[in-house]
């Protein structure tokens, strides 16, 4: 016998069908509502089944209330606490109004017409007096052709554990976004070490009951020979007078270079072979020295 009904029709009728008649997984959520239907039956035969209606039936309300009365929690009061009536920290408070917003510059112009032009300053003669005695660079006349790289100042404020200004760093980096492949660099990938080494070492530590010593190598990126000839500006503010057709040369990496990590890591290489470590061969950045 074929159907009358319509193809929409009878995909709705078939869809209707199949989720009343199919069994389905008994859901893990149980109603809210707690309530019992009253049966009265007689040798197992269902002959009424009473309802209670909707008012009788308890609310969600009612039974948040219930919860809060069993658990203790609810509590009356006729006055709502607001932010006034809160406990106010003032020693806290008056911490924070004493710390003065220091904003860092952007800029040297910005930096020496700031209200820390004096700090800014100084912080600058420091960055400029290490790499003098590091012999970073070398001034030499501009050569023609050749591919000089500008710098920049960046300028950061090392704040206290209490928030106060602890000192005013200046930091000299150059562009090295201006450098070109084959000419201001070749290679700039450099090993890191892996954390399994690392694990290692420290669960190895703790079973042969070894100290475990840790150090930090200031400007480390500024220790390493490079191997290219890279030109760069004079820094800003620092122009030597009677040289300013000068450039520098750079003898050692720099901040900014992009084979500053490479430069960096082959210098620290040559001297633990020096000392007699051996590199471990599953990593290069692990070296061991037996006695």
């Amino acid at each position: 016998m074929l159907s009358t009904l319509r193809p929409w029709e009878l995909a709705l009728e078939s869809a209707r069908h199949f989720a009343g008649n199919v069994p389905e997984a008994k859901t893990v959520w149980r109603p809210w509502w707690h309530g019992l239907l009253k049966v009265a039956g007689i040798k197992g035969r269902v002959s009424a089944l009473e309802v209670p209606s909707p008012c009788s039936l308890p609310s969600e309300e009612d039974a948040v209330l219930d919860y809060l009365r069993t658990s203790g929690i609810e509590s009356r009061q006729d006055h709502v606490k607001c932010d006034r009536d809160l406990p106010s920290h003032k020693q806290y408070v008056y911490a924070l109004l004493a710390i003065k917003y220091v904003t860092d510059p952007h800029a040297y112009k910005q930096a020496i017409a700031s209200g820390e032009a004096a700090q800014w300053g100084t912080a600058m003669d420091s960055e400029i007096q290490f790499h003098e005695d590091n012999e970073t660079w070398v001034l030499v006349p501009r050569p023609k052709g050749r591919n000089v790289l500008k710098n920049r100042w960046v300028y950061v404020i090392k704040y206290k554990s209490d928030g106060s200004v602890d000192r005013f760093k200046a930091r000299l980096v150059i562009k090295g976004f201006l450098q070109k492949y084959g000419i201001d660099y070749t290679e700039i990938v450099a090993p890191v070490v892996r954390m399994e080494i690392l694990r290692l070492l420290l669960a190895l530590a703790a079973a042969m009951d070894w100290e475990v010593e840790q150090m930090d190598v200031k400007s480390a990126f500024l220790k390493g020979y490079i191997e290219e000839e890279i030109y760069m500006e004079q820094p800003v503010g620092y122009v030597q007078r009677g040289k300013e057709d000068h450039v520098c040369v750079l003898r050692k990496s720099l901040y900014g270079l992009k084979q500053a990590p490479r430069v960096w890591y082959y210098s620290f290489y040559e001297v633990m072979l020096a000392e007699r470590f051996t590199r471990l061969v599953k990593d290069h950045c692990g070296f061991i020295k037996t006695r």
